[in-house]
């Protein structure tokens, strides 16, 4: 008899951001505390992280690290040992052990902590890699080259469907991360094999974006 695949998922909390709902979705009211997540997901053909959380001068500076317009725009919880490679080596998993970095998007959320994680190859999609390239279009979203250039390998994926956020994909045999911004962009993940679906959130404020 065949032994079936083992496939493991682990969902980390890199910390936590508090804003202004108002912020994140129209027509939102008060404040919303935010988990960081970070996802590990062991494969027997290897070990992929889903997005890696803040940088860890975030803990410390957040000015310092991401500018005044959006430190000022969150409080920051976020103390040491809750960045990405802490929270591996808490379950004895080192961060150089990591094949993959799928990164949903370059908010800094999302990317501070790649580097990490310095062995991993960082697939993400063609279009969020280009947006991240163009300095005028960083500069509205808040990208820092820092956190996404230094990955030693770049892997591209072009996304092949547009469809809402709110109705997910429309099939169940649908495998794809929904990502960022005003615009859903899925990235497929059938390189696993395996019906996974992510949904990340759609937005950060940043000033000068579409509606």
């Amino acid at each position: 008899m065949t032994r079936a695949m083992e496939l493991r998922l682990y969902a980390m909390t890199c910390g936590w951001l508090t804003g202004r709902l108002g912020h994140l979705m129209e027509g939102g009211e008060g404040e919303i505390e935010l988990p960081i997540p970070s996802y590990l997901i062991e494969h027997p053909k290897g070990r992929v992280l889903f997005d890696t959380g803040m940088h860890p001068d975030c803990q410390g500076d957040p000015a310092g690290r991401l500018g005044t317009r959006l430190a000022e725009l969150f409080r920051f919880n976020y103390r040491a040992g809750e960045e990405v490679s802490a929270r591996l080596a808490a379950f004895d998993r080192d961060a150089a052990s990591i094949d993959l970095i799928v990164n949903s998007h370059f908010h800094f959320d999302h990317v501070g902590g790649n580097a990490l994680v310095p062995n991993a190859t960082m697939v993400v999609q063609r279009r969020e890699w280009e947006a991240g390239m163009d300095p005028d279009i960083a500069a509205r979203r808040g990208f820092d080259r820092r956190d996404f250039v230094p990955n030693p390998v770049v892997c591209l994926v072009q996304a092949i469907a547009q469809f809402s956020p709110c109705r997910g994909p429309g099939s169940a045999r649908t495998n794809a991360f929904c990502c960022p911004h005003s615009m859903p962009r899925p990235l497929p993940s059938s390189s696993f094999n395996a019906p996974i679906q992510h949904t990340t959130h759609l937005a950060h404020p940043s000033p000068g974006d579409p509606p």
